[in-house]
């Protein structure tokens, strides 16, 4: 469920984005509270979900999905780096009904 106030912090942040041009915001919360729906409501946006960079199977099972170690640190380093010089950037999909429910990369898309 999106917080009471979140249209307000969707508006100010807006605000802040025309008045000094490109930003990177980064939600952090627990799953389950709204982040994808709050980055999903902001007009003019390219969202990268962290559940994208899980890394891939098998290494991804040796470090557990949702532990320490296992998203793909350097990948996210470089999608912001990609994204910063360029406006644009290929992410991974990551899907989670993938390999038996434990999840696997499916594919890239284009952030823009």
């Amino acid at each position: 469920m999106p917080p009471a106030n979140a249209k307000a912090l969707i508006q100010q942040w807006c605000q802040g984005q025309q008045a000094s041009g490109s930003r990177i915001l980064g939600l952090c919360a627990p799953p389950g509270s709204g982040k994808s729906w709050l980055s999903s409501q902001i007009p003019g946006v390219a969202s990268l979900s962290i559940d994208d960079l899980y890394w891939p199977q098998p290494l991804l099972q040796a470090q557990q999905r949702g532990l320490p170690g296992s998203h793909d640190l350097p990948l996210l380093g470089q999608i912001l780096d990609d994204f910063r010089r360029d406006g644009q950037a290929e992410a991974p999909c990551f899907d989670k009904s993938l390999a038996g429910g434990a999840g696997d990369r499916r594919g890239q898309r284009q952030l823009q």
